[in-house]
Formats: structure tokens, C-alpha cells, sequence
């Protein structure tokens, strides 16, 4: 199963994104509830990277995990625009889990 934790601040923005596991859900190399979920959240770091050009370490991947880190995002010129990212990835994240919910697993926490 793959979980998704998703934190919030008291603006209710997006300020972290932690994903961990598998989905399981066919073999590798076939998986399309993994490969949906990579897709999206990979849509959303290339977007905060090649279109707003953020610069910052806010990312980590390797396998089978994945952090958003928007803390570290020093330039906050681009809040609206970065919401607006962040918030189009947790859509079709729980859209894809809307569709496959014994696959993925979304916890949302507040600060």
C-alpha cells in the first residue's frame, strides 16, 4: 500500500508531502495505481522546479519514497502559485485513491 501523509499549516496550505510504499497492485513495470501516484507527485515538484524555477533543496526521492518540503523553499514570492500546484497534486492524488482505495492510504495532519 502506498501512504501519502499530507500536513497542513493553519492557512490550510500545503507545507509537506511524504510518500512511502507500493501499491501492489499488479508486478513492477505494470503497476499503474504506483505509476499514477509517481506521476502526480513527480507532476508537481517538475512544475515548482521548471515553471517557478525554485531553486531550493525541497525534495528528496529514492525509490519507493518520496518528500515535498515546502518549508525549504526560501522565495515565497510564488505562494499563490505554489498552492496552486501543491493543491492540483492532492486532487488527482485522491482521485487516484478514490478509484483504488484499498491501494493507497492518504493521512492529512494539521500543525
Amino acid at each position: 500500500m502506498i501512504k501519502i501523509e499530507v500536513f497542513y499549516n493553519l492557512k490550510d496550505e500545503i507545507y509537506k508531502i511524504i510518500a512511502q510504499g507500493h501499491a501492489k497492485f499488479n508486478e513492477d513495470g505494470k503497476d499503474i495505481v504506483c505509476a499514477s501516484i509517481s506521476v502526480a507527485l513527480q507532476q508537481a515538484i517538475i512544475g515548482l522546479l521548471y515553471e517557478l524555477k525554485i531553486k531550493d533543496d525541497f525534495y528528496e526521492m529514492e525509490k519507493g519514497n518520496l518528500l515535498i518540503d515546502r518549508t525549504k523553499i526560501k522565495d515565497i514570492k510564488f505562494n499563490k502559485e505554489i498552492n496552486l500546484i501543491l493543491n492540483t497534486m492532492f486532487l488527482t492524488i485522491k482521485t487516484i485513491q478514490e478509484e483504488y482505495p484499498c491501494y493507497i492510504k492518504i493521512v492529512k495532519s494539521r500543525i
